[in-house]
């Protein structure tokens, strides 16, 4: 449950110290982590990366190139003390996320 909703481990540990749910939580997120990290966050091969450059350089015509950035401008509320710091050139306050 804690993982699931994120309670705090004092909510959970109903026949078991704290401490003891902080240790056991560790354990289990270490133990997934070796399970599935293999499975879904494996390193890209050589051959992976040339698979992805040579899609860039078909698609867009940009040689030696495996990924790219973007950005997209949040829109928010001038920040106190700030004065034109997060004024952007679409005339508004934001700040970029890059993804």
């Amino acid at each position: 449950r804690y993982l699931a909703t994120g309670d705090l481990p004092c909510s959970i540990a109903l026949a078991i110290g704290e401490s003891t749910v902080r240790e056991v939580v560790k354990e289990v997120c270490f133990v997934l982590i070796k399970v599935l990290e293999p499975l879904y966050l494996s390193s890209p091969t050589e051959e992976d990366w040339r698979k992805y450059a040579h899609g860039y350089w078909r698609r867009w015509n940009i040689p030696n190139c495996v990924g790219s950035v973007d950005g997209k401008h949040i829109r928010l509320r001038c920040p106190p003390n700030s004065g034109n710091l997060y004024f952007n050139y679409k005339k508004f306050y934001s700040i970029v996320l890059l993804a």
